[in-house]
């Protein structure tokens, strides 16, 4: 083809300087064939490409895009994308590998539809300067990033434990080891432990260490709770039954209720509410207790003595008369001895609140400070001559002047009794005697 594009030049050749002469140069040739088209061929070998106005040109190269501090790697059709994340719930990539990317806040146009992935070493720095910070802009398909997965599970492959969700937790057979998940991460603490006062057991499915009875916390920790005052710091504000395990207390934890009223943390060990309930009872009844904590009950003197030589108690009387109205006793100190002393009221301190008449009787001072220093009396006990008289139990001094255990509804002595009492000594149709720290 060469060869015969040659001779039709050398032909022409002949013939133009036949016509015009020797004038024109060798080196004009192709300026002249391009001058009359209609005369002479082109003189260019190369692809040519026309345009709208006819003129030819050699086809090239488009022109690329200047060169931006955006790096992007296109990737062949035959070259599989490397998958480094997926996308969340809100259509955002979200990485899964750790890798550190450049924050992509603007889209970028791709020439070939197949997605590209962005990896560590072909990360994407976009000029930030002209885009917006929306952390709910959707990112074009293809770009990835390497944060972890939210929500994402964990695989652990030791101590029998397989899988865990996101947010959960799960603790070895003996209590010795915690693994957590979070977002695709498993974090193991070696450390974990039962605290005193806890147990290692599973329960509701759930395997870790438990507070015990009379102790409340995660496990880890765990408090003993003495008393009520114990759950009413620790926030614990509802009226209701708890359980307790005062100091030195040997026996199991055992249920109280809890009055969280009048400053909060009563323990309250005496309650009188409609007489369905028989309070003539001997040594052992008042000694073990008897009773129902949400109604009427005497708690027990061996958990009272235990309760009240844990440290200093106060304590409050709360007595309503037949016609409803309110009167309370308050001594700032209350504690009883054991049961080798019979339980012998022997301490009780000053007196304040509205249950006392001084004009009202023969004793000028509050009922039951009249009982100091007596031994607890129930009807089988060495003086028991005026529990019988008294059809009660308590800590009689001769016959007493106050007697919250007598007969309900019961007249003169056998009756429930709280001498200089404003309107009336008898007739009381509710008591509650509870204790609380000082």
């Amino acid at each position: 083809m060469a060869v015969k594009e040659n001779s039709i030049c050398f032909q022409h050749l002949l013939i133009f300087m036949a016509c015009f002469g020797t004038s024109l140069a060798a080196g004009r040739l192709c300026e002249f064939a391009e001058k009359f088209p209609g005369v002479g061929g082109s003189c260019y070998k190369g692809s040519t490409n026309a345009d709208e106005s006819g003129d030819l040109r050699p086809t090239l190269p488009a022109p690329g895009p200047a060169e931006s501090r955006s790096t992007v790697k296109e990737e062949s059709t035959n070259t599989p994308t490397e998958e480094v994340g997926h996308t969340n719930d809100e259509g955002n990539d979200v990485p899964v590998t750790g890798q550190e990317v450049d924050t992509i806040s603007e889209p970028t146009v791709h020439t070939e539809t197949t997605p590209v992935a962005i990896t560590s070493s072909t990360q994407s720095t976009v000029d930030m300067t002209s885009t917006t910070s929306d952390p709910s802009t959707t990112l074009p398909a293809g770009v990835q990033t390497t944060q972890t997965s939210i929500n994402q599970s964990c695989s652990v492959s030791m101590e029998n434990i397989t899988i865990l969700d996101h947010g959960s937790f799960e603790v070895n057979e003996n209590c010795t080891k915690k693994f957590t998940c979070t977002n695709g991460y498993t974090s193991v603490n070696e450390e974990y432990t039962c605290s005193y006062g806890a147990e290692c057991d599973k329960r509701n499915g759930v395997r870790k260490c438990y507070c015990e009875r009379g102790y409340q916390g995660n496990g880890e920790t765990c408090m003993q709770m003495t008393n009520c005052l114990d759950y009413f710091d620790a926030n614990f504000t509802d009226n209701g039954i708890y359980t307790i395990k005062p100091t030195n207390w040997t026996g199991s934890p055992f249920d109280v209720f809890c009055n969280m009223t009048d400053g909060g943390g009563w323990t309250v060990f005496q309650r009188r509410v409609n007489g369905s309930v028989d309070f003539y009872r001997n040594w052992t009844s008042y000694k073990e207790g008897f009773g129902w904590l949400d109604h009427e009950f005497w708690l027990g003197n061996d958990k009272l003595y235990y309760l009240t030589n844990q440290g200093k108690y106060q304590i409050r009387i709360d007595l309503v008369n037949v016609h409803g109205v309110p009167y309370y006793a308050k001594y700032d100190l209350f504690r009883i001895n054991n049961e080798s002393d019979f339980y012998r009221l022997s301490e009780l301190g000053d007196f304040s609140g509205t249950a006392i008449d001084p004009n009202g009787g023969f004793y000028s001072g509050s009922a039951l400070s009249y009982d100091v220093n007596n031994r607890f009396n129930t009807f089988d006990s060495n003086s028991g001559a005026c529990t019988r008289n008294q059809y009660g139990a308590w800590w009689y001094y001769g016959c007493s002047i106050s007697n919250l255990n007598g007969e309900y509804n019961g007249t003169g002595y056998i009756g429930i009794k709280w001498a200089n009492l404003p309107g009336g000594e008898y007739n009381i149709t509710y008591t509650e005697m509870k204790i609380r720290p000082l």
